[in-house]
């Protein structure tokens, strides 16, 4: 039905329980559609972002994705980069409280050195700590076309907000960037 819909464009299907099937299908109808920009799929029971990824590498319409509040951890972060990688339209990525630790920020961080359209990053609320900081750090000094980034909630010390700010004197197109409720103190 949606890879012959030519009006739809914007899809939420928040707190359905898709899960791999669903996925699957999903995944299969948004390939060929050419009208579809935002895909929020929040609290979906994704585990695997595989179709997910499958569906960045060949949609040229989609800007915008919500996969927040699913379980996706470190292998659907790995599974993202390899989308992120190929796909030349999406904008926005929110991964809120997906369970993602430091080996998933640095899947994702890979995916983003390689994308040149992907201008804001969500990542609050996942245990990337300062080691993930570390690759974030790496990708936004890499990647001058991130506007808006939110490490807010993911466990960074003062040793990632370091990293952060590093990266920041070789990006001056950062314009938001939200690093709160993290455990950055200052000295005594």
């Amino acid at each position: 039905c949606l890879e012959q819909n030519n009006c739809l464009e914007s899809l939420d299907l928040t707190s359905n329980k898709l899960g791999v099937k669903g996925s699957e299908y999903l995944a299969k109808g948004l390939i060929p559609n050419k009208k579809l920009r935002s895909l929020n799929l929040t609290a979906t029971l994704l585990k695997d972002t595989f179709w997910i990824s499958f569906t960045l590498k060949r949609n040229s319409s989609l800007c915008h994705l919500d996969l927040s509040d699913n379980n996706i951890g470190d292998l659907g972060a790995r599974h993202l980069r390899s989308g992120l990688k190929k796909n030349k339209n999406l904008c926005c990525l929110e991964l809120n409280r997906c369970g993602i630790q430091w080996k998933g920020a640095k899947s994702l961080t890979e995916g983003l050195k390689a994308n040149d359209t992907l201008d804001r990053l969500s990542l609050s609320s996942n245990n990337i700590g300062s080691l993930g900081a570390s690759f974030i750090a790496h990708a936004i000094a890499e990647n001058i076309n991130l506007k808006s980034l939110d490490i807010s909630k993911t466990n960074i010390k003062n040793s990632g907000s370091i990293y952060i700010t590093k990266a920041l004197r070789h990006n001056t197109n950062l314009c938001d960037l939200n690093i709160g409720w993290n455990s950055i103190y200052g000295s005594e």
